[in-house]
């Protein structure tokens, strides 16, 4: 069961990977015979496809996306700024640009809903307010001059499509937005530059216990060097039962 043991059967004796990043052509390519497989199904296809004889969807969460904000320099290293990003950010359409009306969830909780031991609505007052009005008023009364925000999106996933949503989004509160789109490569390589954005796109994968989330160490790319987190997760850390014993 440990799956270095015990008889296994192939149930195949060879499997071709074919690389086709276009979704269209990997659903045609299923549709017509020539792929038994296909994953990252687009959520707006997931109805039609499932009605097609012989073909089965599943469906699984595959992390979190997060954005992650340069708390060392620059705009967002400002409190006040943020909260204005915040507030005129409309999670919802910035989902659903890349991943249609079906395809995500939204969650004010850092820790997944299927994991009750940590799951909590704390602070979900302050999620996803959408507030463009506010946005603006906290601009204002802080002296804001217009510098422009950079965000640093990757083509990996479609990630892209949301930088594009969050630029219409900020822009329409009065920030414009510097929009750099790279490779995965690249943006993991301008991460740990400082100098290079203010808001980088990014996805995590599950883990179980808070202090595991990457963007909360100070050290990590956006540098979150936040002193009352920063206590709460050596509080944390401190008193957390053993979760594993070997």
């Amino acid at each position: 069961m440990d799956g270095w043991s015990g008889y296994k059967a192939a149930s195949s004796k060879t499997i071709i990977f074919w690389i086709v990043p276009e979704s269209n052509t990997r659903n045609a390519g299923l549709e017509s015979g020539q792929y038994d497989v296909i994953y990252n199904l687009p959520s707006d296809d997931v109805e039609r496809i499932s009605d097609l004889d012989g073909v089965t969807v599943y469906s699984t969460q595959q992390g979190t996306i997060a954005p992650i904000i340069n708390h060392k320099e620059g705009l967002c290293a400002n409190k006040w700024f943020r909260q204005a990003v915040s507030y005129a950010l409309d999670y919802e359409e910035v989902m659903a640009a890349t991943y249609g009306t079906n395809g995500y969830v939204t969650g004010f909780c850092y820790m997944d809903e299927a994991q009750p031991f940590w799951y909590t609505d704390a602070g979900s007052e302050e999620y996803n307010v959408h507030d463009p009005e506010k946005a603006k008023e906290i601009l204002k009364e802080n002296g804001y001059d217009g510098t422009p925000l950079k965000l640093t999106a990757a083509t990996l996933n479609k990630m892209d499509y949301m930088a594009v949503a969050m630029q219409a989004e900020l822009e329409e509160v009065g920030i414009p937005v510097e929009l750099n789109i790279v490779d995965w490569p690249t943006l993991q390589a301008q991460s740990t530059d400082p100098t290079a954005y203010d808001i980088y796109i990014c996805t995590f994968s599950q883990v179980p216990i808070p202090s595991l989330k990457l963007y909360f160490g100070p050290n990590y790319a956006g540098w979150n060097d936040d002193e009352t987190l920063q206590s709460l997760l050596t509080t944390l850390c401190k008193n957390s039962p053993i979760l594993f014993r070997w």
